[in-house]
């Protein structure tokens, strides 16, 4: 584009080139209300993701090892511990052996190395679910803020002030 461009309207002044807004000054306001929490909610989102999918990381173990320590606390056997966390079934004849306080301890223990890796699971999906509900939304937010601050170039007359689109 030539350099120096003659306005059509007054004859005198010179067009030049200019970087502007494209909607007024309160909606480009409103969304840069909507780009920076976009974006802080998408780094959380991450933030929050990554530490679920690394702290839920290895919890069976963790299970395995409090039943262990609490079946042996009480004083049941080792063959009867190593049947727990090999999610083995224990016999009748080695229950009856056990006394109520050891048998309710053995259960606890049994409910806690079955079930505690899967409610861990299961609350890691549902935060991981959440967080990616986040980053998504941040997306959105960010999106919509980012239509609203978008800018446009013009050609604008220094003598009058007239405006036209540059593109």
């Amino acid at each position: 584009m030539a350099r120096n461009v003659t306005c059509k309207v007054c004859d005198q002044g010179v067009m030049r080139r200019r970087t502007v807004h494209r909607l007024s000054g309160p909606a480009v306001f409103i969304g840069y209300i909507f780009l920076i929490p976009s974006f802080l909610g998408m780094i959380i989102g991450i933030a929050i993701m990554l530490l679920i999918i690394f702290g839920t990381i290895g919890t069976s173990g963790a299970f395995e090892d409090v039943a262990r320590t609490r079946m042996t606390d009480a004083g049941i056997s080792e063959t009867i511990i190593s049947e727990v966390i090999n999610s083995h079934e224990i016999s009748d004849t080695e229950r009856d052996e056990l006394t109520d306080d050891q048998k309710a301890v053995l259960d606890d223990s049994i409910q806690s190395v079955i079930l505690g890796p899967r409610i861990s699971q299961a609350s890691g999906i549902m935060g991981v679910g959440f967080s990616i509900f986040i980053i998504i939304a941040s997306i959105v937010g960010g999106l919509i803020g980012w239509l609203l601050t978008m800018k446009k170039t013009i050609l604008k007359c220094k003598q009058c002030g007239a405006v036209i689109n540059a593109s």
